[in-house]
Formats: C-alpha cells, sequence, structure tokens
C-alpha cells in the first residue's frame, strides 16, 4: 500500500499525471489499494471523481517472497511487470464496456513507475459513486430496493456474457449506487489480477460470495457470477446475515463464519432467507443453486424472473400491508448492540368493523319493538357475519384490482426493429421484455424488421412478461446470370435485382475480353438475402507472351519456338558470314517482350557468305552479281 505523509507526496505524483485534479478525502482502504475523491474546477463548475491507485507489488512482503521463491532482481521486476500489464489489460475492457447504465464507467489510468526499488503505481480514474453499504446505510433498505438492485447487476452481467467476461468477484464491496438511484457493479477482473502478486498463488480471494466451483478449483462458467449476486441478495433479504449463520438477532462468533462457509460449499440445502416468501425465495435459492446446472443459465433468465416480481412504490401496501422495509442488522462477531427486531416479531392487527352502532344493511329489527337477548345475539351475529364478508369483498376487490395494475395490453411490435421494440416494451406502461425468437426471410417485412410475435397485439398479460419475435431476414433474391457484361453493366444488373456488387479478382482470359466479368461466385439462379453482396472475377484480357529468343536456331526451330508461344512470323534473308546458311541473323521483337498472342515475329534469315563477283568491267561484274543474287534469293523461296 501507499504510505503517504498526508496527501502532499501523493498530490506530487498525481499533478504529474493529471494535473488540476485535488485529492479531497479518502473513501475507502482494501486490499487491494485506496479510493479517493479528487475534483477539479473548471470555468466555475466543480467535477468530481474517484481515484483508486494501486501498488504493484503490494508490499515489501510480497517482494520479499519472490525472492524467497528463488527470483533474483531481474526475473521478480518481470514477474511483478507482467502483473501490471495484465492489469491494464483489464482497462481496455473497462473501456468498451464504458457508457453502460449498470457498470461503473472507467474515465482514464496512469501507470507510474516507483523511482526507488521495484514497483509501479497504477492510477485510476472513475465516475463517484456511492459504495453500496454505505448508500443503505444512509437510506432505506427495502424489499422493492433489493430486487431493483438484483435486475441492475443482472442487467451488468449480461453485458459481461456477450463480451464472454466472468466477473467472479460480485461482492457487495464490488456493487455501487448512483446519485439516480441506479445499481451498477465495479472492479472488472483488477482483483483476479491482483491474486497474482502473491508468488506462491495461494492466494484465492475472498470466499464470502465465492461459487463452489471457483473454491474448489473446477472448471466454471459464467454462472458463477448469478451464485455470487444470489448470495448478495440472500444476505440483504436475511437481516444481513449469510446462509447457516445464526439468525439475528443472536450474536455471531468466531467460528460461526467457517462453519458456515463449509455446509455452503459441501452442498448442504440453503434455507429459505428469513423476509423472503413465495417467489423471491424460489428466485434467490435457485441462483445458490449448489449444482451450476440447476442455476439460471443466464443473466438474461434471472432478470426476467425478477422483473416479473418487480412492484411500484404505491403497490408496496397492497402486497406488504406492514411495510417492505428490511431491518440492517449488525453483523460484527459478538456484537452486543440492539437492533430492531426482524419483521415476523411485529405485532399485526386488522380492526373489523363490529362495534358499528347502527344497524346493517339487511337487519329486520324493528325500532319500536321490544329485543331480547337472544334476538340481540342473533343481531350481532348478523352484524359479523355481514362484516366479515364486506371485509372479504373488499379485499376480493382489491386484489383484482391490483392484479389488474399488474396487467397489460400488448402492443404492436410488427414493423418495428428489435432496438425500437425493446424501448417502447420497455415503458412504464407496458413493461415487458421483448427477446428476439429466430429469423425468417419475408416478401412483404423489410429486413432487420419484426415479422411476427409470440403472443398477439391487444391481449393483456402481466407485466414483466416476456414477448418473442421473429426478425425479417429479407425477401430471398434470385441471382442473376453476370458472366460477358462489363463491370458497369454487372453493377446495374445486381442493383436492379436488390443485391450488391463486389470485385473479388481479375484473371487473364483468352476468351472473355478486358473489363468484362469472367465467373461469378455464387451461381446464378441461387437464392440468396436481399442486399447480399455477389462477387466477380473480372477479364484482364488475354495474357501477354514473351516473345522466345530464336537467333542462332534454323530457320524450322525458329518456326516451331514461336508456333509454340502463340505468335506468328514473317521472314526476310540476309548475307551474313558469322551465321550458318538457314539460320536465324536477327528478330524486331526482342526476346523477353510481352506481346499479344499472334503478333507477328519478323526473322531475319542466313544466306550464308555472300558470293564474289567475276572479273571483268565494274558495270559487267556488277550486272553478273546481281543476277547471282536473284538466283540465289529465288532458290530460298
Amino acid at each position: 500500500m501507499i504510505v503517504m505523509n498526508g496527501y502532499d507526496n501523493l498530490q506530487e505524483q498525481l499533478n504529474k499525471v493529471w494535473n488540476g485534479w485535488i485529492i479531497e478525502e479518502l473513501l475507502g482502504e482494501g486490499s487491494y489499494g485506496c479510493v479517493y475523491r479528487i475534483s477539479r474546477e473548471e470555468f466555475g463548475h466543480v467535477y468530481e471523481s474517484a481515484l483508486k491507485i494501486i501498488t504493484i507489488p503490494r508490499s515489501q512482503a510480497e517482494l520479499r517472497g519472490a525472492f524467497d521463491d528463488g527470483m533474483d532482481e531481474e526475473s521478480a521486476k518481470a514477474y511483478f511487470y507482467s502483473i501490471v500489464e495484465r492489469i491494464v489489460e483489464e482497462f481496455a475492457l473497462m473501456a468498451k464496456l464504458k457508457g453502460n447504465t449498470n457498470i461503473v464507467s472507467y474515465e482514464d489510468h496512469a501507470v507510474v513507475p516507483i523511482e526507488q526499488g521495484i514497483g509501479w503505481n497504477i492510477f485510476i480514474r472513475m465516475e463517484m459513486l456511492s459504495p453500496l453499504m454505505e448508500h443503505f446505510a444512509d437510506n432505506t433498505l427495502s424489499i422493492r430496493r433489493v430486487i431493483q438492485m438484483g435486475i441492475d447487476i443482472c442487467a451488468a452481467l449480461e453485458i459481461c456474457q456477450r463480451y464472454n467476461i466472468i466477473h467472479r468477484d460480485v461482492k457487495p464491496e464490488n456493487i455501487f449506487v448512483s446519485n439516480l438511484g441506479n445499481f451498477k457493479l465495479g472492479d472488472f477482473g483488477i482483483a483476479r489480477q491482483m491474486e497474482k502478486t502473491s508468488v506462491s498463488m495461494s492466494m484465492r480471494g475472498t470466499s464470502n460470495y465465492m461459487a463452489p466451483e471457483v473454491y474448489k478449483g473446477e472448471k466454471y462458467g459464467s454462472t458463477v457470477d448469478i451464485y455470487s449476486l444470489g448470495l448478495v441478495l440472500y444476505q440483504f433479504l436475511n437481516n444481513n446475515r449469510m446462509p447457516f449463520m445464526p439468525p439475528y438477532p443472536k450474536p455471531m462468533r468466531y467460528g460461526d463464519k467457517e462453519e458456515a462457509n463449509i455446509k455452503r460449499m459441501s452442498g448442504v440445502e440453503l434455507p429459505a432467507p428469513c423476509n423472503a416468501q413465495g417467489r423471491i425465495a424460489e428466485i434467490v435459492l435457485k441462483a445458490c443453486a449448489y449444482n451450476a446446472g440447476d442455476r439460471y443459465e443466464s443473466a438474461s433468465d434471472m432478470k426476467r424472473a425478477l422483473m416479473d416480481i418487480l412492484y411500484r412504490v404505491e403497490e408496496t401496501d397492497i402486497i406488504y400491508p406492514d411495510g417492505d422495509d428490511l431491518k440492517k442488522a449488525d453483523n460484527r462477531i459478538d456484537s452486543g448492540k440492539e437492533n430492531s427486531l426482524p419483521r415476523e416479531n411485529r405485532e399485526d392487527a386488522l380492526t373489523l368493523p363490529y362495534d358499528d352502532p347502527e344497524p346493517h344493511i339487511g337487519s329486520i329489527t324493528a325500532p319500536d319493538k321490544p329485543v331480547n337477548k337472544e334476538n340481540d345475539n342473533k343481531r350481532f351475529r348478523f352484524k359479523s357475519t355481514a362484516a366479515v364478508i364486506c371485509v372479504i369483498v373488499a379485499a376480493l376487490l382489491c386484489r383484482h384490482l391490483y392484479t389488474i395494475s399488474l396487467q397489460t395490453e400488448v402492443p404492436d411490435f410488427s414493423g418495428m426493429t428489435v432496438e425500437e421494440a425493446v424501448e417502447f416494451a420497455g415503458a412504464d406502461a407496458y413493461r415487458l421484455t421483448v427477446n428476439e425468437n429466430g429469423r425468417e426471410y419475408s416478401d412483404s417485412i423489410d429486413k432487420d424488421r419484426i415479422i411476427s410475435q409470440s403472443i398477439p397485439a391487444g391481449e393483456r398479460v402481466r407485466k414483466g412478461s416476456i414477448i418473442k419475435v421473429t426478425i425479417s431476414s429479407g425477401a430471398l433474391v434470385r441471382v442473376p446470370n453476370l458472366v460477358g457484361y462489363e463491370a458497369p453493366e454487372a453493377e446495374k444488373i445486381l442493383e436492379s435485382a436488390g443485391l450488391m456488387y463486389g470485385i473479388k479478382d481479375s484473371v487473364y482470359s483468352d476468351d472473355v475480353a478486358e473489363g468484362r466479368v469472367v465467373s461469378q461466385e455464387t451461381s446464378e439462379g441461387t437464392e440468396v438475402e436481399e442486399q447480399t453482396v455477389i462477387y466477380v472475377t473480372l477479364s484482364r484480357g488475354a495474357e501477354p507472351i514473351a516473345v522466345p529468343d530464336v537467333t542462332g536456331m534454323n530457320i524450322e526451330e525458329a518456326k516451331r519456338a514461336l508456333s509454340e508461344a502463340g505468335l506468328s512470323w514473317e521472314l526476310d534473308q540476309a548475307y551474313s558470314d558469322e551465321v550458318d546458311i538457314d539460320c536465324v541473323i536477327s528478330q524486331d521483337v526482342a526476346a523477353s517482350s510481352l506481346v499479344d498472342r499472334n503478333t507477328r515475329i519478323m526473322i531475319v534469315v542466313s544466306l550464308g557468305s555472300k558470293p564474289q563477283s567475276k572479273s571483268g568491267s565494274g558495270k559487267s561484274s556488277s550486272k553478273s552479281s546481281k543476277s547471282s543474287e536473284e538466283i540465289i534469293w529465288d532458290d530460298v523461296d
């Protein structure tokens, strides 16, 4: 832990991280760090946040433990730094969860190395909230608020399950209350990472709210969070006593908690909380089932169950005539503090109008006729019976009115998106839950809008009921043929069919002109959803050919080489002293040049050495030479 002389040293560190924030007071101190209230003034407005500071390693004893386990200074530093890295990874998770109503909002963090020795201070800035126990110390604790807390924390766990997160540390210390009265879940994963600072890895965290499979080191899933939440609700509905603890107001002694924990971890069936009867007791005990398979499968299932029994404030007197306030029992061991008795010890009374001096409707007593004692007794019995009937009728009427108040008419969700339906159904007038029940293709309902609902519109149901809706996947569309079309034309064909165009690749093709569709990924005639992307492969035209080097080859070899390459040729001839007769002297397109198929390549073939002219006049010689050349050329042709 950080030990400071006042807040001076701490404020100095804070100024280096977030200048302008002032430490106001210490809010709390736990095994994983200290929490302070900090404030910042800007343009006449004061902003508040909670500052949590975690030190790794937490103490010199932990550092010595690393050395005792055989680590040198370098490996110990690497070990503890890996813990810091894992905690920082949790901040990325917290940032992802930011903005959810029932999750503590993470604002910022900073890691500051300790100047002397091995260690780091982790500064975490979060929204300013009231700790759960502190909130209930200053506010009324009621059954309704406990149910609402269960719903809110289930909503937080829903988000966790959406991101495949197991919190594994749901307990009152990690539940907070906003100034609007919303319950929020905090400390995601930090406690789990902090446990690893113990080099021996023997630390398992508090077992008070731990599921049996976690405690035993067995494989577990997200239902461990449901179990822990169930225990939190159990505690508040049981005069602040955990299962198997001595019932309030009996004092708790040393060893009671350990014995109770052993019973819970060995699978002894939990008794119902003393202030929970009927459905609420069933929900809590199901959440706290010893076997994970007997619990709620998801936080959504538990939330729906709690919403079914959530009542409005104005309905309290009907459901709980004596009030729904819960006692805040003192759980300190051997505490002699006196607390008020639980609700079951309070004296209840119902006054009936038996002493009404006026005759009730239906009385047959004549006012001017003397009444004897027997008639008086009959009249009293009649009045009593009538009064009881009135009370029963009134009770039935109240129950009927109450039942009606808990019911609502199911609205028509057809054509809405799921988000619109959820918001509409959650309004105070309905208080219904909308869940997706699969998807179907529809020619009449747009994609992602509701086709049908499990309970027809207009039917009356209990508030909190679940309405399952079927969502449209849009209409099915037949894929048209695109092969051979130019790219812009293919795109227009798909657009008119309600589909989207995409290019997968481009290839050389001898058969399809450049820029036209060679093939399509989804075959013609296949039925697909609207707005499906149909990927095509476009032609790059015929693949260019590398011109072979035919110089030096005889004429037949050269022709064969050009033909095999897909090229044509044209011959020319010339004398050459260096190249043998009928061999190629040169070609007009350089070897390795890329040309189109069937390109004509001019090759020059050797006529051999030029013949010598005969003696005589120059004119005669010239004529004779020319004649000789012509004869040779013709022979070659």
